[in-house]
């Protein structure tokens, strides 16, 4: 039946494309043929989510074809008489079955958006030749002709992200400088990586230093990740003010670097992330240019799994719009700059984990007040944390804090005022059984707490006196099974929440209506919640 009506109406049809009926329903190999041998000047074919296996050799007859759509069919091997179509310029192969291209893509000159898995992408041999490519989020370099990096030289029209992997397989300054990096002016996110146990023998880690200084990047770049680099020293291009568009920056793997350009003179970085340079031992002034110039619009810094640092020196001066900063994983630190005048957020963890935003960078919103420091696996940084703090570091707007050991919290109540100190959370403190009266008389002077958490505290068999906060609001206890009663004096009358998981048994059932030794202390609350069954919710305005 399709023939019939739409055989003769074929031949002068610049688009075609499948919504619904007997092309989606099944459409078989002979039919197909047949579409095809009369589409004579399609322009655009779109056979999405057709029930097909097979594209059809002739298709190459359609040598007008501009865009061809497969998407989510069942096809797993498309015709070396693709490779035919030189006008084509869209190839959406999105949810294909394709286990592999046909040999010759580089054929297809006029392409300019391939969308198709990345390993696929990456098997295009001689891909160099698709020079109106805009979209290659993956380039693997292999030493072996039709892949080397000189590949990527005249793909100058490649806009958005490019991830050039396996660089350990370039052996020279001329040999990167033949990628024309610096001429790719679309490019918005340019990643650089060396992968680690997979280096060729005749390249030296000492010539990484000269593969980087010839990958100069476009200076329209807006972020720029280098990983893995096992030279002894930065780029040039770093040292100067080239990449004056650059947002974000990530180091990571550098290993012998031992210290960092002047990134203070990129006048729109935003965001510095240093993970696992392992040679490096201070971090201070060299970030600065020549001229003392200060990182104007950085607000996000992150220090990570740096085992030899033991300095981090500097003033308010370097981040004057500074407002998050992540330390983990710095065994020997010990000294920090002062910190932001206008904290808000301080976390100061032994033990802990933090989780990065590697594509979808985490910054304050902007006139975001929020100023945040986060302290991991630190010990000797913890261990001397409230004095190390210098007497211009105020903590009289932090709101929200965040610890693994009482004692701190009882130093810094002592040395700095909490008084604007509205939620405290204290995790996985695993040396105390109860409190001491300082440790007490640290939680009474946070007269304006609002959200108090207790969790992990496995030997903790007490709760502090809390009766006196008259503004805590949410009260959560979780993971302490030594927790069997709550303060005997009872609860604030201001609390609307109570929470309770994974505590002692006893704690639940002297919570419980029916009988509990506290439920007269906490049936004001209106809202009561233990072991994940709601013991009681009232509704709100009442």
């Amino acid at each position: 039946m399709v023939k019939d009506v739409y055989h003769h109406h074929l031949h002068n049809l610049r688009t075609l494309i499948s919504f619904s009926g007997v092309l989606r329903s099944g459409l078989h190999d002979g039919l197909l043929v047949d579409v095809l041998r009369d589409l004579k000047h399609i322009r655009v074919l779109d056979l999405s989510h057709c029930k097909m296996d097979t594209l059809p050799e002739v298709i190459c007859q359609c040598i007008h074809l501009r865009f061809l759509n497969l998407s989510s069919t069942s096809i797993q091997c498309l015709p070396e008489s693709l490779c035919r179509l030189y006008h084509l310029q869209v190839l959406n192969l999105n949810g294909c079955r394709v286990r592999s291209l046909p040999r010759d893509m580089k054929n297809l000159v006029s392409l300019r958006h391939l969308t198709a898995a990345d390993q696929l992408i990456s098997d295009i041999a001689e891909i160099g030749r698709l020079t109106c490519l805009q979209r290659l989020q993956v380039f693997k370099v292999r030493t072996e002709a039709g892949y080397t990096i000189r590949e990527l030289r005249d793909l100058n029209e490649l806009r958005g992200s490019l991830y050039v992997r396996n660089l350990e397989n370039v052996e020279s300054k001329n040999e990167a400088s033949e990628a024309m990096l610096n001429g790719k002016e679309h490019l918005s996110v340019l990643q650089l990586q060396w992968q680690s146990g997979e280096r060729n023998q005749v390249v030296d880690d000492d010539d990484d230093d000269e593969v980087l200084e010839g990958l100069r990047p476009h200076p329209n770049l807006k972020r720029l990740e280098i990983m893995g680099c096992r030279g002894a020293t930065y780029p040039s291009w770093l040292k100067t003010q080239w990449l004056t568009d650059l947002n974000i920056i990530y180091l990571s793997g550098c290993r012998r670097w031992e210290s960092f350009p002047p990134l203070a003179q990129l006048p729109s970085l935003k965001v510095l992330w240093i993970q696992g340079l392992h040679a490096t031992k201070s971090i201070g002034w060299e970030l600065l240019s020549p001229g003392r110039e200060v990182f104007r619009r950085l607000e996000e810094l992150v220090l990570d799994g740096m085992p030899e640092l033991e300095e981090f020196l500097g003033d308010r001066r370097f981040f004057p719009h500074l407002r998050s900063v992540v330390i983990k994983d710095c065994s020997k630190l010990k000294i920090l700059p002062p910190l932001p005048c206008n904290l808000t957020e301080l976390t100061v963890l032994d033990h802990g984990f933090w989780i990065p935003y590697f594509d979808d960078t985490r910054t304050a919103p902007v006139g975001s007040t929020v100023s945040s420091l986060c302290i991991y696996n630190c010990p000797v940084l913890i261990a001397g944390f409230c004095v190390s703090l210098k007497e211009e570091d105020s903590l009289s707007s932090l709101q929200t804090l965040c610890v693994g050991d009482i004692s701190l919290l009882t130093g810094l109540t002592v040395s700095k005022n909490l008084a604007c100190l509205q939620n405290l959370e204290i995790h996985n403190c695993l040396k105390i059984t109860s409190l001491t009266t300082e440790q007490e008389k640290a939680f009474e002077d946070l007269t304006f707490l609002q959200t108090l958490c207790f969790n992990g505290c496995a030997n903790l068999r007490s709760l502090p006196k809390l009766r006196g906060l008259g503004y805590l609001k949410k009260l959560i206890v979780s993971n302490c099974p030594q927790m069997q009663s709550l303060p005997k004096k009872g609860l604030p009358s201001s609390l609307k929440v109570l929470e309770i998981a994974s505590c002692h048994p006893l704690l639940k059932g002297r919570c419980g209506k029916e009988g509990g030794s506290n439920w007269e202390s906490i049936r004001h609350i209106p809202r009561i919640e233990i072991d994940g069954e709601v013991i009681q919710e009232e509704a709100s305005g009442n």
